[in-house]
């Protein structure tokens, strides 16, 4: 399907659907933030009382990480001072903003950043505003990207981790998009249909570099796990320009060869220089301290093998999962294989590399952190949506998206299914 209205209309229809499921199964539109609160304990909502909306919807299980962007936020925006829960004994101010730990959200600052300023127009503002935000940047690259190739626009529409993150207001939605736009940007010419050539013209010729390098540094601070589509694109160019002095000195060079070769190496130092400055605040910001998720990792695929080992059902959330990193073993086998009989383009490097990539930082995934729950472990897969979704179109184009609709489809039925039974 090649209509633009009807993908358009069919994405959001989909999101629309799932978030009025959620709104609907736990009382309100507040409950896609996920404000939690264990009665007796550890009781977020009520130590940040006074930064949230009146009478918004409280989980009695603690809620959702989506929360702690909410937090931060209206930290940023807000008049308060950040604490974690191990610190707030120390503070008796009633401005307080209290999250579970420091190392664990204050490194990821891009969405809070991105949409903080909607608290100084209330805390209403801010609880619509952000899950807005996630579905409006979804849809305009989702366009985007759907009229530079049409079934990569359709497998990134209907991509499962970004339904999951938009309902449970998580920044995978928005670090994917920023991704996006800041391929396509990079995207060498090409690659792309001649009817999507130059769809940035401006851009192209002035600012492409300046701006493909601030998208990926916002989506670097918005989610860690896009620092796998930064390098991979990163080597992908250096390969590249690496191929093409080859042929320079093989006696092929020519004025559009050398501009070439220039601008691949400029857009590698854009992502180097992006990714130096978001490494750099991760770090300042303790991320890879022991409470940090960097902390959370653990020999590579010793929770995979423990999570096989309590029999999991195939038909569910964390099965697909894992017939999802079966898939992707098997395609990067595929492509080495290829790869070793031809040269490859470079896409090709690009897919390779962030799926290898991918596979390293899902292998080393705790089974008690990650594979025990569906929304900690799936997340892991978020580089996987966008490098998928640009693959060739074929036999393992199909197989892909026979895959990431599956996921997609269940976790609407899921949610649709809760609400039947809480009626």
């Amino acid at each position: 399907m090649r209509n633009k209205y009807l993908f358009l209309l069919t994405v959001a229809s989909v999101f629309l659907s799932y978030a009025a499921l959620r709104s609907a199964r736990f009382g309100g539109a507040e409950a896609l933030i996920g404000f939690g609160c264990i009665p007796d304990n550890v009781c977020f909502a009520g130590l940040n009382a006074a930064a949230i909306p009146e009478n918004a919807s409280v989980f009695p299980t603690g809620g959702y990480d989506g929360q702690f962007y909410y937090y931060m936020a209206a930290w940023l925006y807000g008049d308060f001072e950040l604490v974690s829960l191990d610190g707030i004994q120390a503070h008796h101010s009633s401005r307080v903003m209290v999250v579970d730990s420091l190392g664990f959200r204050l490194p990821r600052i891009g969405f809070p950043l991105l949409t903080g300023w909607l608290y100084l127009f209330g805390a209403k503002a801010l609880s619509y505003g952000m899950p807005i935000l996630l579905l409006v940047s979804h849809l305009l690259v989702s366009w985007v990207l759907f009229a530079a190739r049409t079934e990569a626009g359709w497998l990134f529409g209907l991509n499962p981790i970004s339904l999951l993150s938009f309902g449970l207001n998580l920044a995978e939605p928005l670090a994917l998009s920023l991704a996006v736009i800041c391929i396509l940007l990079f995207l060498p010419s090409g690659l792309a249909p001649a009817e999507s050539r130059g769809r940035f013209p401006g851009l192209c010729r002035r600012f492409r570099l300046p701006v493909g390098a601030v998208l990926m540094l916002l989506s670097l601070l918005s989610k860690e796990t896009m620092f796998l589509i930064g390098l991979s694109m990163g080597l992908a160019f250096v390969l590249s320009s690496i191929s093409l002095i080859r042929r320079q000195r093989s006696g092929n060079s020519n004025a559009t060869l050398r501009q070439l070769v220039f601008f691949r190496w400029n857009v590698s130092v854009a992502l180097l220089l992006a990714g130096v400055l978001a490494f750099s605040w991760y770090w300042y910001a303790d991320f890879f301290g022991g409470q940090g998720a960097a902390g959370k990792i653990q020999i590579p695929f010793a929770g995979v093998i423990e999570f096989i080992q309590s029999r999991p059902r195939l038909i569910s959330g964390r099965g697909l999962l894992l017939i999802g990193l079966m898939w992707m073993i098997v395609f990067c086998a595929y492509r080495l294989l290829e790869a070793a009989r031809k040269q490859n383009g470079w896409m090709d490097r690009f897919i390779l590399a962030g799926l290898l990539l991918n596979l390293g930082l899902i292998s080393m995934a705790s089974a008690e952190e990650y594979w025990l729950n569906f929304a900690n472990i799936s997340r892991l897969f978020a580089p996987a949506m966008i490098l998928l979704a640009f693959c060739r179109s074929g036999w393992s184009f199909r197989i892909s998206a026979g895959w990431m609709l599956s996921l997609t489809f269940l976790l609407w039925l899921n949610d649709f299914n809760g609400l039947l039974k809480s009626l």
